[in-house]
């Protein structure tokens, strides 16, 4: 990356590191909250203008939100024209809450994990003939039965 920003720009002195990891980080965190304000649970309120590239919201809304969310208040009156790019890179790794379990279910999934555990299924019964036919055509499967009896 820096040696083909040296030939379009020679002497320009920006090196990747801090410079671009400094800006990829200021974006991630705006597409973040602006992320947040559209496909957070809850947060349905907020709309995206496509032709402006803005968060869009009723007035009432936008001071609730903002008085939990300050960092938020940026986006009332500005573009994020990179959105929907950001979108495709980082969306992936953004939590929503949609698999989120509450501690019922994790209590009730362990629960049934102790009860059967390593998937075995207690509802089938066994009998004690119920032993696998085993052919002695060689010597080691003999020695092998014969350790069993």
């Amino acid at each position: 990356m820096e040696g083909y920003r040296n030939q379009r720009v020679p002497g320009c002195g920006i090196k990747g590191n801090p410079h671009i990891q400094s800006r990829q980080k200021t974006l991630k965190n705006r597409w973040q909250i602006v992320h947040d304000m559209l496909y957070w649970p809850n947060s349905s309120r907020f709309g995206w203008d496509s032709v402006n590239n803005a968060v869009i919201a009723d007035n009432a809304v936008w001071v609730e939100y903002v008085k939990l969310h300050k960092k938020a208040a940026l986006f009332r009156h500005i573009p994020f024209p990179y959105f929907d790019n950001l979108c495709i890179v980082w969306a992936k790794d953004s939590a929503s809450g949609k698999e989120a379990e509450t501690i019922n279910d994790i209590l009730n999934d362990t629960q049934e994990a102790i009860e059967a555990p390593d998937g075995v299924d207690d509802t089938q019964e066994t009998r004690p003939d119920d032993e696998p036919d085993i052919a002695l055509t060689d010597s080691s499967s003999t020695h092998a039965s014969e350790a069993t009896s």
